[in-house]
């Protein structure tokens, strides 16, 4: 951290390290139009006086899945707990704190799978650990960005919207319970009108020989559905006609691509075809599906439905995805052996 600069040169070498923290001096002093000496001295002055510091992070792409377990230790074996912890190797960094939990842990791991594995076999099975919650960290905002963007979706609301539903999720005794809490918490956290979150039945396409499955689309069915905001008998009709192979459109691209779904106007998209005056019925107009995933499969699909038609930024399907994992997560919990 960097505190009380206020000469333009220092400030100017700051904000070209922060954009790239590799430059070397030469560079620097070229596009400042300086001497390489004169940024060596001044780099090593505001490392020396200020604190300054350049550091490095992994952006991501080999470990997806970014967490913070709040940990509750029993008495007497917080450091024993945290120096354990410290030494695995999916854990980034772990913190003594005081308050409401004993440690901060954050990991990284390839995969929700992976996180759920680390949660139930090295933090909840492990001697001296009482209990623990969990919290996906979804992006780090840098200092101005909400400023200079306007509001992002996840803000302060956003986490307490997230720590509710992971409270609540935790202590819930059935998918439908967990699929219920999901649709409400889903309009704050994303900012939906209405929401549908569905449990996915995934079955392979029938084989074309003893060994090879066909390339042809794959079958699901819907086997738990719960909605807020929409009509019960909507709901139903929905999931009638997915189940019955009548209307596949967003359902069947989410569990094809793998990938997230907008329609911008329901009413005028092919994808509706057929359903048009379901939607005029229920009122909506654009939509975002998101995949749930567990085991590096689609489990399910979140459905996000807004009365006007609107476009969606990364920031809000990155919130709506991450939100979508943590739901899948905490059905995958709710079904782990060891569960009281």
């Amino acid at each position: 951290m960097v505190t009380s600069v206020s000469d333009s040169l220092d400030q100017s070498i700051l904000s070209l390290l922060q954009s790239d923290g590799r430059l070397p001096s030469l560079e620097i002093a070229r596009r400042l139009g300086v001497s390489e000496k004169t940024i060596r001295t001044r780099i090593a002055r505001l490392v020396r006086d200020h604190g300054m510091r350049v550091v490095a992070a992994l952006d991501g792409a080999e470990r997806q899945t970014r967490m913070l377990f709040l940990v509750h230790t029993e008495p007497g074996c917080r450091f024993e707990v945290a120096d354990r912890l410290a030494g695995l190797s999916q854990v980034q960094r772990v913190f003594a704190t005081t308050g409401a939990f004993d440690l901060v842990v954050e990991g990284a791991f390839q995969s929700d799978a992976d996180a759920l594995d680390f949660l139930v076999r090295d933090i909840e099975a492990a001697e001296g650990v009482h209990s623990c919650e969990s919290v996906h960290l979804i992006k780090e905002v840098t200092p101005g960005e909400t400023t200079a963007k306007g509001k992002q979706p996840h803000d302060a609301a956003s986490e307490l919207d997230f720590r509710r539903f992971v409270a609540l999720a935790a202590r819930a005794a059935s998918e439908d319970e967990i699929l219920a809490l999901a649709a409400e918490v889903a309009l704050s956290l994303c900012g939906a009108d209405r929401s549908l979150f569905s449990m996915l039945v995934i079955e392979e396409p029938p084989a074309t020989n003893g060994r090879d499955h066909s390339s042809g689309p794959r079958q699901f069915r819907i086997s738990a559905s719960r909605g807020h905001g929409l009509a019960q008998k909507y709901v139903e009709e929905v999931v009638k006609r997915i189940n019955a192979g009548t209307s596949r459109g967003v359902s069947s691209r989410v569990v094809e691509s793998g990938l997230h779904v907008f329609v911008e106007d329901a009413l005028t998209d092919p994808l509706f075809n057929g359903l048009h005056e379901l939607v005029q019925e229920q009122g909506y107009r654009s939509l975002l599906a998101v995949p749930m995933y567990h085991g590096g499969r689609v489990i399910g699909t979140a459905n996000l439905y807004y009365d006007q038609v609107r476009h969606t930024t990364d920031d809000e399907v990155a919130v709506a995805q991450a939100f979508a994992d943590q739901v899948a997560l905490a059905l995958a919990r709710l079904q782990s052996p060891g569960r009281p």
